[in-house]
């Protein structure tokens, strides 16, 4: 009976001795690939966020009367930014839909804006609060004229 102990024993060395390599080499390649995901979603937020349609976008949502009324002020940007910007040719298009609150609640920024060279137009920039109905943040308080920043062709 010793002697059978005695040989698994050596066995699951052996077998630990074999193993401990590739279990270093299986931790090291699954680090690597947390880190390398980690980077291209940050560099994703990255350009998300510093486009023209999205500061443009943040810019208008902070002047606007009835986002400060359904929001308060400061008007703060949150985390979980979802969209994309797609390039077609010499224009892009974003579609963005931004997190935002302030001190009286929170809601979803809703962005469409097409870019040709050089000037982001806005098709669609809408407030979803968390309660209450989507305020169209294109509509001036006189008259439904855009403002001149979001003017279409």
């Amino acid at each position: 009976m010793s002697s059978s102990r005695l040989t698994l024993a050596h066995l699951a060395e052996h077998v630990a001795q074999e193993l401990r390599p590739w279990a270093l080499a299986w931790c090291v390649g699954g680090m690597a690939v947390i880190v390398m995901a980690t980077g291209v979603g940050l560099l994703l937020h990255w350009s998300m966020r510093s486009s023209g349609a999205y500061q443009d976008a943040l810019r208008e949502l902070r002047r606007h009367p009835a986002a400060a009324e359904a929001l308060g002020r400061p008007i703060e940007e949150g985390w979980m930014r979802k969209g994309s910007i797609m390039a077609h040719g010499r224009s892009r298009l974003a579609k963005l839909a931004i997190p935002v609150s302030g001190p009286k609640g929170t809601g979803m920024l809703y962005v469409e804006a097409v870019e040709h060279p050089g000037e982001w137009r806005m098709q669609l920039l809408q407030l979803a609060p968390a309660t209450g109905a989507r305020i169209d943040l294109l509509a001036a308080a006189s008259g439904g004229a855009r403002p001149r920043s979001a003017a279409r062709d």
